[in-house]
């Protein structure tokens, strides 16, 4: 049993674990929403307790919220070492479970960044990039509503338009076929992810600091966070998910 270990080796278990909570909808067919909580070795503000509290938020909206798809909010384990929470999610599921799964909603580092954008697509070997209808979806829903949210800018080939950060928890989901939408504000006006125009990157820096953010960002946190929040909330309420 854990609880006979010694104590640096029941932390070490302790990080590795999946959190999940699953609100039954009309349908088995399942929408994943998802939001690592390890940080790298920081205070995690930026990266990632507000995905985490972007996801818990949400779901404590939903409880009596009737929904046609199940949603499963997973809270991974182990993401910055190498997304090991989310690969061990993906190899657990059953055949049925995988064809169950039409959407997974990543959100990851939402706080900090100077633009919130969305990315989905999965590039194939000859560069171009398919399987891009939710993330489009999504973003007619964000035109709709009137939110500040954005695809990442076209032409850039090692992140081709509208895919984003490679490295994150939508990448198992993505490497077996599953659409995803994956919630991160960044800038990538430049053509590269920087985070921040004034201070570069806050994520994995000792500026993941929700007071070094709110003295830096006057409004940010709160606006971000609002906007992602609606966003989730409304892309949860469609009923035509499946392709």
């Amino acid at each position: 049993s854990p609880n006979f270990l010694p104590l640096g080796v029941q932390l070490e278990l302790a990080i590795c674990e999946n959190i999940l909570i699953t609100k039954k909808g009309e349908s088995e067919k399942t929408i994943i929403v998802g939001a690592h909580y390890d940080s790298a070795g920081t205070h995690g503000v930026d990266d990632n307790g507000s995905g985490v509290s972007v996801a818990l938020e949400n779901a404590l909206r939903m409880v009596n919220t009737p929904t046609y798809y199940t949603i499963q909010y997973v809270f991974f384990g182990s993401e910055e070492p190498g997304m090991y929470g989310s690969r061990a999610y993906v190899e657990s599921l059953s055949e049925k479970e995988r064809e169950n799964i039409i959407l997974m909603i990543n959100i990851d580092t939402v706080l900090a960044g100077d633009y919130l954008y969305l990315y989905g697509g999965k590039v194939n070997d000859n560069g171009t990039v398919d399987n891009t209808e939710a993330v489009f979806k999504a973003y007619e829903i964000v035109k709709e509503i009137g939110l500040n949210i954005q695809l990442p800018p076209d032409g850039n080939n090692d992140y081709p338009y509208p895919t984003g950060q490679k490295r994150s928890d939508h990448a198992p989901f993505n490497d077996i076929g599953i659409p995803y939408i994956y919630f991160e504000a960044n800038n990538w006006e430049n053509g590269s992810p920087v985070e921040t125009e004034k201070n570069g990157l806050i994520m994995h820096t000792d500026m993941d600091d929700l007071d070094f953010i709110e003295n830096e960002y006057s409004g940010r946190v709160q606006n971000t966070l609002s906007s992602y929040s609606i966003l989730l909330y409304s892309l949860l309420q469609e009923n035509n998910w499946e392709q």
